[in-house]
């Protein structure tokens, strides 16, 4: 079952990627907290990598914004792997402010622990993002995660970088 939920949304991915109207970003992000803080409650260091790699196609401009699809794969150097892959789909709000772009996501995808077999794992995304050169901006943004693997929700503060590629 989950290799056919797997080869469906690459399917859709695939669809999407070649219909893609506009633009395809290549977004970098790092947790916050990890980087600057560590985490001493599960003795993780400052300076913890904790990287997201996304990728969004979007779709056909509307007034004031546009949905999107976006692939995602997280890494986070844990004392045991981390590794959270996903499929996101949102609209973002780009031509209702002039300097800021707001997005909001959802997402599905599976976070493998040490070869573990996989959990699933559910969230959403709200992001601001500004443009600081033609074709790139930085953003920040609010993760809200259910982590199956740990049973629980988490929030993330993210900042990183978006780069148009297309």
């Amino acid at each position: 079952m989950k290799t056919l939920k797997l080869l469906s949304a690459l399917f859709l991915l695939s669809f999407m990627s070649v219909n893609a109207q506009d633009h395809v970003t290549l977004n970098v992000s790092q947790d916050a907290k990890l980087l600057f803080a560590g985490d001493s409650e599960r003795n993780y260091g400052l300076g913890t990598a904790d990287i997201s790699i996304r990728s969004e196609w979007q779709g056909s401009q509307y007034k004031y914004g546009y949905i999107f699809a976006a692939p995602e794969f997280e890494y986070a150097n844990l004392k045991s792997k981390y590794v959270r892959y996903s499929i996101n789909t949102g609209f973002t709000l780009n031509r209702l402010y002039k300097d800021y772009d707001f997005t909001v996501s959802v997402g599905y995808g599976m976070i493998d622990r040490s070869g573990d077999g996989g959990y699933g794992s559910y969230g959403g995304n709200l992001q601001l993002s500004k443009p600081i050169f033609k074709g790139v901006k930085i953003f920040v943004d609010a993760e809200f995660l259910e982590r199956g693997d740990i049973d629980t929700f988490r929030l993330s503060g993210k900042f990183g970088v978006k780069i148009n590629l297309i």
